[in-house]
């Protein structure tokens, strides 16, 4: 084995050393952290549903590695671009969005409204906001009803109103509410205002989503239309035309 080979299979060893470390890095560690804020800007910021960190960074890692060995022949830009892919496929798979979590988004764009009006409406009735939260919960279709019985279940466990809320902060759709109903609940004011306001709050969004994506509409079957008309355009306009000439030349 030559020096220069000695040395790329060392790099890689290294890169390889790197993604497993952050894969298994000891919790201690990151308890003994001083606590800080997210000073990332929200491009670089994980999804609350994304893969554990550990899991992207070692596969960002793996990428690395594999981009050295693939472009062994070009020397050190492939260290340079080995080490480039680790963070750019770390992020990427930070901000990914799985479809299924879209369509779990779009049903609590849709679902929530109602089950927020139903609260308020429970509320207003003189039921406790723990109570209210686990009826509309047994009432609610599936998405809503997911969302509520983790409240009604961090309840069980002892968890306050507001810490119980509190375990929906990250959640993209119900995150807002969640915050808001939690410090409405500290601060022992009216939570069914809140709820209700919301709750009109989502309906006018889904509105404005919905014109948006019907205005869109013209616009995205401009090609497919072109592409259907194209092929009576050619039969019936341009074809008769050309045979005509080729007739008339050869006639």
């Amino acid at each position: 084995m030559t020096r220069t080979t000695l040395l790329w299979v060392v790099w890689a060893a290294a890169w390889a050393g790197l993604a497993a470390w952050s894969a298994v890095s000891p919790a201690a560690l990151a308890r003994l952290r001083p606590p800080a804020g997210d000073w990332r800007p929200s491009w670089l910021k994980p999804r609350p549903d994304a893969s554990p960190p550990n899991s992207r960074w070692l596969l960002g890692g793996l990428a690395g590695v594999a981009l050295v060995v693939g472009l062994w022949d070009l020397g050190a830009p492939s260290l340079l671009l080995g080490g480039a892919a680790v963070p750019v496929v770390a992020i990427f798979l930070g901000r990914l969005e799985r479809g299924r979590d879209q369509d779990h988004d779009a049903l609590l764009r849709v679902q929530l409204p109602g089950a927020l009006d139903l609260m308020a409406a429970c509320l207003e009735a003189g039921l406790p906001l723990r109570r209210a939260t686990a009826v509309v919960g047994d009432l609610s279709p599936g998405a809503t009803a997911g969302l509520l019985k983790r409240v009604s279940q961090g309840i069980a466990v002892g968890l306050s109103d507001a810490e119980a809320w509190l375990t929906l902060a990250d959640d993209p759709t119900a995150g807002p509410i969640a915050r808001d109903v939690a410090r409405a609940a500290n601060w022992g004011t009216t939570v069914s205002a809140l709820l209700t306001d919301h709750a009109h709050e989502l309906r006018q969004a889904g509105e404005a989503e919905a014109k948006t994506k019907a205005r869109a509409v013209g616009v995205r079957t401009v090609l497919p239309l072109s592409l259907c008309y194209l092929p009576a355009f050619f039969l019936l306009g341009l074809a008769p035309m050309l045979a005509t000439g080729a007739l008339s030349l050869l006639g």
